[in-house]
């Protein structure tokens, strides 16, 4: 029954998987055995272990009351897993490394990263418990699984993610992921993980919110810069020959995400030039040029000669947002390069802005591309932020008045139609630039008004929520404003930035748990090619470019203010 399940899986439990070829010579066996003696000095030494084994409730499977899980990868497949399982944890740990260091001779290849995971409690449930246990909130399942009495067929909880086994919304097992005839019974299951590579040596690791096991790492300056440094590289590694990005990846199935978004292309860009200025590293810079490039050679389209829209062709769409992003992404490129190669289209683009906007001051959203009439009056909230931040970047980079006129005329149009209901983190971005160049009262309270509506969403959500992130981070940029100009200003008294400091920690915290660390990239398909990137955990891990560039934001901007919002500030 679960032949074709682990095959559709790829589960760690097949004793076959494929490494990257070594010397030939090599003695396979030994190297592995050596690598598992330092995690085996690790566990066998933290108090921590003893403990949760003594005091952890534990269902006694058969095969042992000890069940141990080495998983093992080279970085290029995914990694597989070997159980072991015993009256002692001596027992267990020893018939795990056994099989693995067989399996590992056998192949001939190297093993790179190694990760124990040592369950510390269980519980024999009925189908109908389990079911009971899954809540609603998808990805929010925080265990491993395995089918019947025993560990034969277990999955751990990255993997249990990776195979999309829990259907959230059926609040049930996936029949899809399990179309044979469900089992009676479950263990349900938690663990003590570590996990190993030669370069790093023994890093324990901590069950995170999701369950995954991910390494405890405190939102501080360092550890964020070099995440934001990963990201980056691997967004400019995403950059193709033609300037354009590799989409992203499902990285659980290693099956690519399709479609493409110009939009998202320029706001890829705009978060390599924030890291840009951020880490100064000139691997980045030749990434930049190219895709920006692609986006004013490949996918401008000109109504006149001084009017230009950024366009997707698939569709045959302008649209609004486009053309605020590449104007983030041009102009701030110009200011941290010192050059003016993009000031004529970043104009021009302007100008395609001020084209799409009213008497009123709202916007069109969408326009036909072949001749450009009216597509779509509203499309999305978001564009309107977009476009009154890129506005207002032109405006600061040239200093041209009509630039800041227009902008302002939107704002008052978004205020007079209460859009920070909305609470958009575009509109955040435009508000945290305003407030800045007129702290006018009404400005002000309506940045404040917009940051504190999705203020308590933000902060439960259980997701990776980057552009929350980025909201928040705006919001608290210009409520600093606030505070240092307009101290009197009669809505601060309601706004609750307690609230927003609280989830501005959390949220630095909770968005390194969906950072690819070695120990949760080695149980996808491709290990190395996701590596240093952030994904999206019930979206079968998924890894695209706006995921990747709306972290970088948000991380950039917590690290422009790391000394007022970080716990150690």
């Amino acid at each position: 029954m679960f032949k074709r399940f682990c095959a559709m899986a790829l589960s760690a439990l097949v004793f076959a998987f494929s490494l990257v070829p070594a010397a030939p010579a090599q003695d396979f066996a030994a190297l592995l055995t050596e690598q598992a003696a330092v995690l085996e000095a690790a566990l066998f030494s933290d108090e921590s272990l003893t403990e949760a084994l003594k005091s952890g409730e534990r269902y006694r499977a058969a095969g042992g009351s000890y069940a141990v899980f080495l998983s093992v990868s080279d970085g290029e497949g995914r990694a597989h897993t070997f159980l072991g399982s015993g009256p002692s944890l001596r027992s267990a740990w020893n018939k795990s490394v056994r099989a693995a260091a067989r399996q590992c001779q056998r192949d001939g290849r190297a093993p790179l990263w190694l990760r124990v995971d040592i369950v510390t409690e269980s519980a024999l449930l009925t189908h109908g418990q389990l079911r009971e246990s899954i809540g609603l909130a998808p990805g929010s399942f925080a265990f491993g699984l395995s089918p019947g009495q025993d560990y034969t067929q277990a999955l751990l909880c990255p993997q249990v993610h990776q195979t999309g086994l829990i259907d959230y919304a059926a609040q049930d097992i996936s029949q899809e992921a399990w179309p044979e005839e469900l089992p009676e019974e479950w263990i349900r299951f938690s663990c003590q993980s570590y996990f190993y590579t030669v370069s790093e040596g023994v890093v324990p690791l901590a069950p995170g919110r999701s369950g995954i096991g991910v390494r405890a790492s405190t939102p501080d300056k360092g550890t964020v810069q070099d995440a934001v440094a990963q990201a980056a590289l691997f967004l400019a590694a995403s950059v193709q020959e033609d300037g354009h990005f590799s989409y992203g990846t499902f990285a659980g199935s290693g099956k690519p995400v399709p479609g493409y978004s110009i939009l998202r292309h320029a706001g890829s860009t705009w978060s390599l030039v924030q890291a840009y200025r951020l880490t100064k590293d000139s691997r980045l810079a030749a990434p930049i040029q190219s895709s920006l490039d692609a986006l004013v050679e490949q996918n401008l389209t000109w109504k006149d000669s001084k009017t230009a829209y950024v366009t997707e062709h698939f569709a045959g769409e302008i649209k609004l947002g486009g053309n605020g992003i590449a104007l983030a992404a041009l102009t701030d490129y110009m200011e941290t390069f010192g050059t003016q190669d993009y000031l004529p289209q970043s104009k021009s683009l302007g100008e395609g802005i001020l084209s799409m906007q009213r008497e009123d001051g709202s916007f069109v959203h969408v326009l036909h591309a072949d001749d450009f009439s009216l597509k779509d009056e509203l499309r999305t909230v978001y564009y309107d932020g977009e476009a009154v931040y890129g506005l207002l970047r032109l405006y600061q980079y040239t200093g041209e008045a009509k630039w800041l006129k227009a902008a302002k005329k939107a704002v008052d149009y978004l205020i007079e139609n209460h859009y920070e209901e909305h609470g958009d983190h575009w509109i955040s971005y435009a508000m945290n630039e305003l407030v800045r160049l007129d702290p006018s009262p009404r400005y002000q309270t309506f940045a404040l008004k917009n940051g504190q509506t999705n203020l308590s969403t933000i902060y439960r959500r259980r997701a990776l929520d980057p552009a929350g992130m980025e909201n928040l981070m705006c919001v608290f940029a210009a409520h600093q404003q606030v505070l240092q100009k307009s101290p009197g200003l009669p809505y601060l008294e309601e706004f609750d930035s307690a609230l927003l400091q609280k989830a501005i920690r959390y949220r630095a915290a909770y968005m390194l748990e969906h950072f690819f660390y070695p120990e949760t990239a080695m149980f996808m398909a491709h290990p190395r090619q996701v590596q240093g990137s952030f994904f999206v955990l019930e979206d079968d891990f998924r890894v695209r470019i706006d995921d990747v560039q709306h972290t970088i934001g948000g991380y950039c901007l917590y690290l422009d203010h790391y000394s007022q919002v970080s716990p150690q500030g």
